[in-house]
Order: C-alpha cells, then sequence, then structure tokens
C-alpha cells in the first residue's frame, strides 16, 4: 500500500464560497484547508489552521485558492509567491488573470452560495482550467474529489456561462425581492407565490423557456399592462416591467404597440 500524503491548501477569502469550501474539504483525506486568510479573522492558530488578515502572512502551501470578489483577484494573486500554484474561483474573470503565477488554475463552481444555506457540493457543476495539461490534472484532481459534475471549459466559454447564471439566478432572485415588496403593501405573505415558482422553475427544467412563456405581455393583453403599470409607483419597478413586457413581445418578433405607457 503507498502512502500519499495530504495536500495542504490556503484558502484565500472566507464569505460564502469560502466558507462553504472549507465545509466540503474537511471531510478528505487527499486534501485539507490548513490556512485561511481573510481580514475579518484575526491572526493566528486556531483549531489546527492558521489564520492570517493578508495574503502576504501565508505560509507555503500546495494549493492556494482565491475565492474573494472578482475585482480583487489579480491583486490577491500579486501578493503570492511566484512559484505558488494558485486557482481562482470565478467564472466572470479569466485564467489570464493569474498572470504571475507560471502554475495556475480555474475552479469555478456554478451555483449561489448563502452562509446560512447547506449545500451538497457534490452536486455543484464545477468547471476547471488550467495553463496546461499537467496543471490541469492536478485541478481535475481537486475537482473530483469536491463534486461528481466536473467539466473543462475555457475563459470565453466560462464567461458566458456565468452571464447566463447571473440572468437565472441573480435576476431572477432580484425579481422575488420587487414581488415581495409588492405583497407586502397589502399585508401578503409571499409564500402565496411558492406554488407559482415552484411550478415556472419545473416547467423551465423540462421545456424550452420560450415555449413555457406566458403572461400578459406574451398573450398582447394591452389593458392589463397599463393597468399594472398604473398601480406600480416606483419608478424602478416600473422600469423594470416595461423592460421586460417589450423583451417577452420582441422574442416572439411580432410589433406590439404597447402605447405611450411602454
Amino acid at each position: 500500500m503507498y502512502f500519499y500524503p495530504m495536500k495542504s491548501i490556503a484558502l484565500i477569502g472566507y464569505g460564502n464560497l469560502g466558507q462553504h469550501l472549507h465545509t466540503a474539504v474537511k471531510p478528505m483525506d487527499a486534501y485539507a484547508i490548513t490556512q485561511i486568510c481573510s481580514p475579518t479573522q484575526q491572526t493566528g492558530l486556531r483549531d489546527g489552521i492558521f489564520y492570517a488578515t493578508s495574503a502576504e502572512l501565508l505560509k507555503p502551501a500546495d494549493l492556494y485558492i482565491i475565492a474573494v470578489k472578482d475585482d480583487a483577484i489579480q491583486d490577491v494573486s500579486q501578493q503570492l509567491p511566484q512559484d505558488a500554484f494558485v486557482i481562482h474561483t470565478s467564472g466572470a474573470q479569466p485564467l489570464s488573470v493569474l498572470s504571475r503565477q507560471p502554475k495556475a488554475g480555474v475552479l469555478y463552481p456554478l451555483q449561489s452560495f448563502s452562509k446560512d444555506a447547506p449545500i451538497n457540493f457534490h452536486e455543484v457543476p464545477l468547471f476547471i482550467e488550467a495553463k496546461n495539461e499537467q496543471e490541469l490534472v492536478v485541478v481535475n484532481d481537486l475537482a473530483d474529489h469536491l463534486s461528481k459534475r466536473v467539466s473543462v471549459l475555457n475563459s470565453e466559454g466560462r464567461f458566458q456561462l456565468h452571464l447566463t447564471g447571473v440572468i437565472v439566478n441573480n435576476f431572477v432572485n432580484h425579481l422575488y425581492c420587487q414581488a415581495s415588496a409588492l405583497l407586502k403593501d397589502q399585508q401578503l405573505p409571499f409564500d402565496l407565490l411558492h406554488p407559482l415558482i415552484t411550478e415556472t422553475a419545473r416547467k423551465a427544467l423540462n421545456m424550452d423557456p420560450h415555449e413555457a412563456q406566458t403572461g400578459p405581455a406574451k398573450r398582447k393583453d394591452l389593458k392589463t399592462i397599463q393597468a399594472h403599470l398604473a398601480v406600480l409607483t416606483d419608478e424602478n419597478q416600473r422600469e423594470i416591467y416595461k423592460l421586460l413586457s417589450r423583451s417577452i413581445s420582441a422574442y416572439d418578433k411580432k410589433t406590439i404597440d404597447f402605447g405611450e405607457e411602454l
């Protein structure tokens, strides 16, 4: 029997994703997070993990995983040793953002992470990339330990995937926020919409989204659209309603005169 030493990971960033990554790696035999870098953590050794407030304070590790906001990735990488093997987790940033390190890769989880919402990382789709085949083997091994759904995808494809993820996740959730606010105005609970949300999601998973589209803009119900706009006093909500109604009608390549209100 051969003994393969555990690989040490320095995790930089301890927000939503960072905390879920920590939880996912904890039970592993092949990998261990031995260092965590976060400005919210006090520097020192606790429970076998070295915590640092700056990446410059980190000690040598087999892998450095950067899980910070996109705009900070390059700056963080510049603080790490040039010979470090660095992996970032962004969908929107290219592999080339890690230009300082010859050994670098990307491990992008296509999922929404919230600190208080448990998630099964084995079901999270991971999209990986590296600077060459040798480094790709390293990133792929870590990805295989994290998830059973691993795919290789270049920076251009990953960026497009991230864009669509923002639309179906972040934008849709914001619309839930707008709907919740409108219901609160009438002292109505948001859970009244749960069956509708569930059915919409079910159809999105089983039908072409265009075929599943319904509603007043799809039916060209101008009077209903104008009535909705009449009760929307928030200008932001009115603009969202108008923009989406126009987009739905335009998707059918049919000209619809919504009147001056739109």
